[in-house]
Protein backbone atom coordinates (compact mmCIF):
# COMPACT_ATOMS: atom_id res chain seq x y z
CA UNK A 1 0.00 0.00 0.00
CA UNK A 2 3.12 2.18 0.65
CA UNK A 3 4.28 1.73 -2.58
CA UNK A 4 0.72 2.00 -4.10
CA UNK A 5 0.47 5.62 -2.43
CA UNK A 6 4.42 6.77 -3.37
CA UNK A 7 3.58 6.40 -7.09
CA UNK A 8 0.53 8.60 -6.94
CA UNK A 9 3.14 11.02 -7.30
CA UNK A 10 1.54 13.76 -4.80
CA UNK A 11 4.45 14.16 -2.88
CA UNK A 12 5.25 17.65 -4.49
CA UNK A 13 3.07 18.43 -7.72
CA UNK A 14 3.89 21.37 -10.21
CA UNK A 15 0.61 22.02 -12.30
CA UNK A 16 1.38 24.18 -15.48
CA UNK A 17 -0.85 26.27 -16.94
CA UNK A 18 -0.53 23.79 -20.10
CA UNK A 19 -2.71 21.20 -18.32
CA UNK A 20 0.10 19.20 -17.74
CA UNK A 21 1.98 17.93 -14.40
CA UNK A 22 4.88 16.72 -13.09
CA UNK A 23 5.95 15.41 -9.53
CA UNK A 24 9.22 15.39 -7.67
CA UNK A 25 9.98 11.66 -8.41
CA UNK A 26 10.15 12.48 -12.39
CA UNK A 27 6.15 11.78 -13.02
CA UNK A 28 4.30 13.74 -15.27
CA UNK A 29 1.05 13.64 -17.09
CA UNK A 30 -1.73 15.86 -18.26
CA UNK A 31 -4.63 17.52 -15.73
CA UNK A 32 -8.66 18.48 -16.63
CA UNK A 33 -11.20 19.27 -14.40
CA UNK A 34 -14.51 19.22 -14.36
CA UNK A 35 -16.40 20.51 -11.58
CA UNK A 36 -14.67 20.17 -8.63
CA UNK A 37 -13.03 17.00 -9.61
CA UNK A 38 -9.39 17.37 -10.54
CA UNK A 39 -7.95 14.15 -13.13
CA UNK A 40 -4.45 13.69 -13.47
CA UNK A 41 -3.20 10.92 -15.80
CA UNK A 42 0.60 10.17 -16.07
CA UNK A 43 2.22 9.04 -19.59
CA UNK A 44 1.12 5.53 -18.76
CA UNK A 45 -2.17 5.91 -18.41
CA UNK A 46 -2.34 5.72 -14.73
CA UNK A 47 -5.22 7.86 -13.44
CA UNK A 48 -5.89 9.58 -10.34
CA UNK A 49 -8.99 11.47 -9.16
CA UNK A 50 -9.49 13.56 -6.44
CA UNK A 51 -12.18 16.42 -5.57
CA UNK A 52 -10.43 19.54 -4.89
CA UNK A 53 -10.44 23.06 -3.17
CA UNK A 54 -8.32 25.87 -4.21
CA UNK A 55 -7.99 28.78 -1.39
CA UNK A 56 -5.48 31.43 -2.10
CA UNK A 57 -2.58 29.77 -2.33
CA UNK A 58 -3.81 26.75 -1.01
CA UNK A 59 -4.90 23.68 -2.48
CA UNK A 60 -6.74 20.82 -0.73
CA UNK A 61 -6.95 17.50 -2.84
CA UNK A 62 -9.87 15.24 -1.29
CA UNK A 63 -9.33 11.39 -1.55
CA UNK A 64 -12.54 9.33 -1.30
CA UNK A 65 -11.66 5.88 0.04
CA UNK A 66 -13.20 3.76 -3.44
CA UNK A 67 -10.90 6.71 -5.43
CA UNK A 68 -7.96 5.70 -3.15
CA UNK A 69 -8.81 1.87 -3.55
CA UNK A 70 -8.81 2.85 -7.66
CA UNK A 71 -5.03 3.93 -7.02
CA UNK A 72 -3.86 0.76 -5.08
CA UNK A 73 -5.70 -1.09 -7.87
CA UNK A 74 -3.87 0.16 -10.80
CA UNK A 75 -0.67 0.37 -8.99
CA UNK A 76 -1.13 -3.43 -8.16
CA UNK A 77 -3.23 -4.65 -10.87
CA UNK A 78 -5.38 -6.35 -8.41
CA UNK A 79 -9.40 -5.86 -8.70
CA UNK A 80 -9.38 -7.86 -4.70
CA UNK A 81 -7.53 -6.82 -2.00
CA UNK A 82 -6.37 -8.92 0.81
CA UNK A 83 -8.07 -8.59 4.40
CA UNK A 84 -4.92 -6.92 5.26
CA UNK A 85 -4.90 -4.16 3.19
CA UNK A 86 -8.81 -3.50 3.79
CA UNK A 87 -7.91 -3.36 7.38
CA UNK A 88 -5.24 -0.98 7.31
CA UNK A 89 -7.46 1.05 5.11
CA UNK A 90 -10.02 1.05 7.32
CA UNK A 91 -7.50 2.27 10.14
CA UNK A 92 -6.40 5.22 7.83
CA UNK A 93 -9.71 6.74 6.45
CA UNK A 94 -11.74 5.96 10.21
CA UNK A 95 -15.02 6.73 10.62
CA UNK A 96 -14.57 8.81 7.52
CA UNK A 97 -14.41 8.14 3.59
CA UNK A 98 -11.58 10.82 2.41
CA UNK A 99 -8.04 11.38 3.43
CA UNK A 100 -7.28 15.45 2.59
CA UNK A 101 -3.79 16.62 1.41
CA UNK A 102 -2.67 19.89 1.59
CA UNK A 103 -0.50 21.60 -0.47
CA UNK A 104 1.20 25.39 -0.77
CA UNK A 105 1.72 27.22 -3.65
CA UNK A 106 5.57 28.17 -4.02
Amino acid sequence: MDRGFRETGLEIVRFNQDRTWEDNSGGSGVWSVQGDVLTMVDEDGFTIQCQYFIDGEDLTLILTKERYLNIIRQTEGAVELDTDTLALLDILFGDGDSLRLFYRAR
